[in-house]
């Protein structure tokens, strides 16, 4: 009697996660070990996902205001949690008034854009992928935020991928690392296979681009501005210190070459990935605090460092994680 062999899954924050460390990798996604409590800048940044997916229903006509949706959701969390310590920090405390005045000036700036029609929104899509030198298979997957029509774009029907993102930096400097983003590779390489299989999309025109939509957290100015948008000192000059702008919607684009170059890559990460759940190759770490900050946040710090000079780990294991399915649908969704 033969038994069926599950299909793996992977994901983009999983292929992230695996070319900074395999370790932290196969913590998280072998033996499914996710922090007990979530730290600040996720939480705050998957409310304001929330708060966007909420709002960007199909079609034309939005839904309720971002910062009323933050709120609600914000409130629920600290009545949740918050006996159990999990809101004590003050980055946490501050997140309320921040997600709140952020998002009034979110619906200042975007809330009558009538420019987008919503074709559909957290569009889960899961496609089949054979690597032709092992037969080795898997499932490519994500969530993509939105599908938007541009209706000024004129008779041509420019369909385009939204993204929104949170990001403590100034938003008008990302156009350079999103030339090789893996995010926008992958789901313009695998997404749009979906789309166009379902019918979102149409095949002989395809994407017109993918739109990262960048909320930076910080609080509105609230000087006065001139025409062109600079802010103003008291007597009336244009100030020398204008901040980095809360809102950018940063277009990115990839050719044919492009999503075959990300295709390759994503094949012969899921192969290595492969030989190391079956112990032929030995997972690894990849220290390196100096040089190298990326275990500064890593959620599994405490425990490697633990693990690496031979103490007690086990019982930090016991202490500080819980078991999660990476793959659960609401689960699904890319680093918020």
């Amino acid at each position: 009697m033969s038994t069926a062999v599950e299909i793996p899954q992977l994901r983009n924050s999983e292929r992230l996660q695996f070319a900074t460390c395999p370790q932290a990798w196969f913590w998280s996604y072998e033996w499914k070990l996710k922090p007990k409590t979530q730290k600040p800048a996720l939480r705050f940044g998957s409310l304001v996902h929330s708060a966007m997916e909420q709002f960007y229903l199909p079609g034309l006509k939005r839904g309720p205001r971002p910062a009323v949706t933050f709120l609600k959701e914000y409130e629920a969390q600290l009545a949740e949690y918050g006996s159990m310590g999990v809101y004590d920090d003050d980055e946490w405390h501050e997140a309320g008034h921040l997600g709140v005045s952020l998002l009034e000036a979110y619906w200042d700036r975007y809330g009558k854009d009538d420019r987008w029609k919503v074709l559909a929104t957290e569009i889960p899509f899961k496609v089949l992928v054979t690597d032709p030198k092992t037969g080795l298979q898997f499932y490519y997957v994500g969530v993509l935020d939105g599908l938007w029509l541009d209706r000024e774009s004129g008779k041509r029907k420019d369909v385009w991928i939204a993204d929104h993102k949170t990001t403590s930096d100034d938003p008008t400097k990302k156009s350079a690392a999103l030339i090789l983003d893996e995010q926008a590779g992958s789901y313009w390489s695998f997404g749009q296979d979906y789309m166009i299989e379902q019918g979102l999309i149409d095949p002989k025109l395809g994407l017109a681009g993918m739109m990262f939509n960048f909320i930076r957290k910080g609080k509105p100015d609230t000087r006065p501005q001139n025409e062109q948008g600079h802010y103003l000192n008291k007597d009336g000059t244009v100030s020398k210190k204008q901040p980095a702008p809360l809102f950018w919607r940063e277009p990115v684009f990839r050719s044919e070459h492009d999503k075959e170059m990300c295709r390759k890559r994503i094949i012969a990460q899921a192969r290595t990935m492969h030989y190391m759940r079956t112990d032929k190759l030995e997972v690894y770490k990849t220290p390196g605090v100096l040089h190298r900050p990326h275990c500064n946040w890593c959620d599994h710090k405490d425990m490697c460092e633990m693990h690496e000079t031979g103490g007690d780990w086990q019982s930090l294991k016991k202490a500080l994680y819980m078991n999660w399915d990476p793959y659960a649908q609401h689960e699904i969704y890319e680093d918020r």
